[in-house]
Order: C-alpha cells, then structure tokens, then sequence
C-alpha cells in the first residue's frame, strides 16, 4: 500500500514554470506600457492647497479601444511626420535624377 501520495514538484518543474510566469508578466507590460489602461486624474484641491477628501470609487466604463499615452501618441506622429519628409525627399531625387537621365534630341 501507498501512503506516500502524490509527488512534489522537481526543480526542472518549477524553474519552467516561473520561467513561463515571469515571461508573460514581461510581455504583457512591454505590450501595454504604451496605453493607458488606468486613466489618471490630479486629485481636486482645497483652496489652501490640501487635497480634498474624497470616496473611493469605481466606474466600469463601455467597452472602448485602448488609448495611446499623450507622450507616446506625440512620439508617433512626429515619426510619421519624419518619414512623410524623407518620402517627399527621396521622390524629388529621383525625379531629379530621371530628368538628367534622359536624352535631349
């Protein structure tokens, strides 16, 4: 007769397991650090500067798409705008270059 029950975990087990754990913490805040997941607002103040006291509270808004963080957004749009420059730039050479390379009769 068994009494011993079921065996515990090896170390291969559980190394592969926190492994797997750690990674997709890691992944999930590399994939979501650039959305705000928690919309963040300054606490309303007292006149004397104080911060007002105030209930705790949680709203469940409608289903929305994540929204890109300000300084992110800006970040992309001012490599969007970038690439557009050096698009326009690379099509007048080589219209420039088309122009020289043609014969003249």
């Amino acid at each position: 007769m068994n009494l011993k029950g079921p065996k515990p975990m090896s170390g291969r087990q559980r190394a592969g397991m926190t492994g797997g754990i750690l990674g997709l913490a890691l992944s999930a805040y590399i994939l979501g650090s650039n959305y705000e997941i928690v919309k963040f607002t300054p606490p309303e103040t007292n006149p004397d500067g104080s911060v007002k006291a105030k209930k705790f509270n949680i709203r469940f808004a409608e289903m929305q798409p994540l929204k890109l963080k300000p300084e992110v957004a800006a970040k992309q749009e001012q490599v969007l705008k970038e690439k557009e420059e050096r698009d326009k730039l690379m099509k007048d050479i080589q219209e420039r270059e088309q122009i020289v390379q043609e014969p003249t009769s």
